[in-house]
């Protein structure tokens, strides 16, 4: 609604909306709703003497084809390994559906917003902009399924006070207070037209990621859904069970063999891993400024100075709240005795409680027998804490019928099953969806335009910002990205200590220059010179055109890993740099082997690993990679045919300089032989098509 009074023009209005979002599953988790057979021979072997097949690789045979032979016999007679199926769980969790029944997601997002704001023509020459909007996100209701949350906060550095068990409940809280008040004016200072003066101030408010909820939380809710695989069926006494056979059975799918309720309490142990949501979380909010001076120098021609300020809290993102925890416990210290061939009594208690330690051996003795490389001192020290912390408290052994998934082997050690984990019930992690991310941007704008007359147009602007952040991409899958990729650098090194991981954005440019261009050459029909000239004289001299844009922008930031987990046991360690590092050191290069580098031998040797539970000196994004530019150019001619219909021939140049510049690199691990190695071909290449010119034309009427 709109109601104007005097000098003001008053707004307001709501919108409501009623978001549904409908997913038919049909796989459930690994398996499929629909039973299936599988033809494994390692469930049901090949009779080597009913098949007359090699029993092992000789006689001219290698082990490869042996097994496709196997395969291939399994494959063709229906020889069946295996019988597989995925159920869901009624609402009331008291039975699942018949198998076949695919998993439907039902899930409402209501949002509520809300806003008034007031124009006000305050003098003849300046207009005021205020306002208040409320935009209110609601947590997500189902329809057709249950909503089960664990029965306790599982946030990281919260222990459990009870049994987990996941109940009815919520996923987040609503948020009805989303305030955003946004505030602004324009100014013509002189009165006369030639200046502008505006800022503004506002608050606004994003949504929540429903496809990560959807993909990963929902239809990971223990009890919602059940796997079930039978690997005995093809194991009878010739190995002859096909699918014929069963069939004639009247076979029937895999029988569910607990109820949805009982599996809404997780084992005390298991490989697995679980997403979840952070109840606590908050709406993803930036707030936004700006201040802009604009004048008119010349006639046709402006110049336009701003500052854009940009920042988000409460951003989207993940962590794994079941990181190892080496430090409180004393395994720093063991760690650091092995790597000197010192025992400790912490480290040769959990060696002899690992079933692989038949000859109870020693700490040190075990670890260089089966975890050599996290000790390893020479020809460097890996270091490799984290790692080690890792292994150990994911290893389940001695399966039992108490415990069927094993028991982890710092319980067989005598030690209490959440020594490394705090939830030993997902080892494989306990990833939390989260609203702690924050961001700054901040950035000054010059743009000079001089609008198109007497055939002439030109646009070029400058930019000069820092954009930093804790992390840089959207994590709408990979919640908690690991390993030595440029993502992984956005996992939290710590989660106690976010602002380790505050630094340059992985899309942060110092410096970005763009332009474009018009030049129409002053000849010819309907130009300053020759508009009387005949067609003959014009078709050969008028109608030129010469046009153009390009960019240079300053290099992206980048992180080195150093390979290995000093710091954590989720994300490797950036490398640490000794001697002369600076943040522009590298350039791209070719060396006397034929390959392109961006660091010199010389300088890829400054690099090392941290220290064990130390962080790197360098930390993320420290390094920045070489400037990036590019034109483009494009030269057109003109016959007027009709009227002021026309024919245009245009040649058109891409990448005119036939620049090639690099964006990421092959391997960004100082353990890796390709460590900053480009494949000129492939790798990290960001302008990867060479100068290319085709010849076009267009008829314009």
């Amino acid at each position: 609604m709109t109601y104007v009074r005097g000098a003001h023009i008053i707004k307001g209005g709501i919108n409501l909306r009623n978001g549904r979002e409908i997913n038919h599953r049909g796989s459930i988790g690994a398996l499929n709703a629909i039973p299936q057979v599988t033809f494994s021979t390692g469930n049901n072997p090949v009779n080597t003497t009913q098949y007359k097949t090699p029993t092992s690789a000789s006689n001219g045979i290698n082990s490869t084809d042996l097994g496709t032979l196997n395969s291939g016999v399994n494959d063709m007679l229906g020889r069946v390994g295996s019988l597989q199926a995925g159920y869901v769980s009624q609402p009331d969790l008291s039975a699942f559906k018949p198998a076949g029944t695919v998993n439907h997601l039902d899930a409402r997002w209501d949002e509520y917003d809300f806003y008034l704001q007031d124009t006000w023509h305050a003098l003849p020459n300046l207009v005021i902009d205020f306002g208040l909007r409320d935009d209110a996100r609601l947590a997500p209701k189902f329809q057709g399924f249950p909503s089960l949350v664990p029965n306790q906060d599982m946030r990281y550095g919260t222990p459990l006070t009870t049994t987990l068990q996941f109940v009815p409940g919520k996923f987040m809280n609503d948020r009805w207070n989303n305030l955003g008040p946004s505030i602004g004016f324009a100014w013509d200072p002189f009165k006369n037209g030639k200046t502008s003066i505006r800022g503004n101030y506002r608050i606004a408010f994003d949504r929540i990621n429903s496809f990560s909820f959807s993909s990963s939380v929902f239809q990971g809710m223990p009890g919602l859904t059940y796997q079930i695989t039978n690997s005995t069926i093809g194991q009878d006494s010739f190995g002859t069970t096909s699918v014929q056979g069963l069939r004639a059975k009247n076979w029937v799918a895999p029988t569910p063999t607990a109820t949805p309720q009982a599996l809404t309490t997780p084992p005390a142990y298991s490989a697995n891993s679980l997403t979840i949501s952070d109840p606590h979380m908050q709406t993803p909010t930036v707030a936004q400024w700006g201040l802009s001076i604009q004048h008119e120098l010349l006639k046709n021609t402006v110049l336009t100075v701003s500052y854009i300020g940009n920042h988000g809290t409460h951003l989207y993102g993940g962590y794994d709240s079941n990181q190892v925890d080496f430090r409180s416990n004393g395994f720093l210290d063991a760690f650091k005795a092995a790597q000197a061939g010192v025992d400790t009594p912490l480290m040769t208690q959990i060696a002899k409680g690992d079933t692989r330690n038949t000859g109870q051996v020693a700490g040190v003795a075990y670890l260089k027998a089966n975890y050599a490389s996290t000790i390893q001192t020479t020809p460097f020290k890996t270091n490799d804490v984290g790692g080690l912390a890792n292994s150990l408290a994911n290893r389940l052994q001695s399966s039992t019928t108490a415990n069927p998934n094993g028991v982890p082997l710092v319980v067989a050690a005598g030690l209490p099953a959440t020594f490394f984990k705090p939830y030993p019930q997902y080892l494989g992690g306990v990833f939390v969806l989260q609203t702690r991310d924050y961001s700054n941007y901040n950035g000054l704008q010059v743009q000079i335009e001089k609008r198109f007359s007497r055939g002439f147009l030109i646009t070029a602007n400058y930019t000069y910002s820092k954009t930093l952040d804790v992390r840089s991409y959207d994590p709408t899958f990979t919640l908690v990205a690991t390993g030595a990729t440029q993502s992984a650098s956005g996992t939290p090194f710590d989660y106690h200590t976010p602002r380790l991981n505050y630094a340059a954005s992985d899309l942060d440019n110092h410096h970005v220059l763009n332009g474009y261009f018009v030049y129409e050459l002053p000849f010819g029909h309907g130009r300053m010179y020759g508009s009387n000239w005949n067609r003959a004289v014009d078709g050969v001299i008028g109608g030129w055109r010469l046009s153009g844009d390009g960019y240079l922008q300053s290099g992206r930031p980048i992180t080195f890993y150093s390979g290995y987990n000093t710091f954590s046991g989720s994300v490797q360690t950036p490398a640490s740099c000794q001697g002369s590092c600076n943040a522009r050191m590298g350039n791209i290069h070719v060396e006397s082997n034929g390959q392109t580098y961006y660091f010199t031998p010389e300088q890829r040797a400054q690099f090392y690993v941290p220290d064990a539970g130390a962080f790197s000196n360098q930390g993320r994004n420290f390094f920045r990679q070489n400037h990036v530019w590019q034109a483009d150019t494009t030269l057109s001619k003109s016959f007027r045919t009709y009227s002021e219909q026309y024919l245009e021939f245009r040649l058109e140049a891409q990448n005119v300089f036939n620049v090639v510049t690099y964006d990421t690199f092959g391997s960004q691990s100082i353990q890796s032989s390709s460590f900053t190695r480009l494949n000129p071909a492939s790798d990290g290449v960001l302008n990867n098509s060479p100068r290319r010119v085709q010849l076009s034309a267009k008829y314009v009427f």
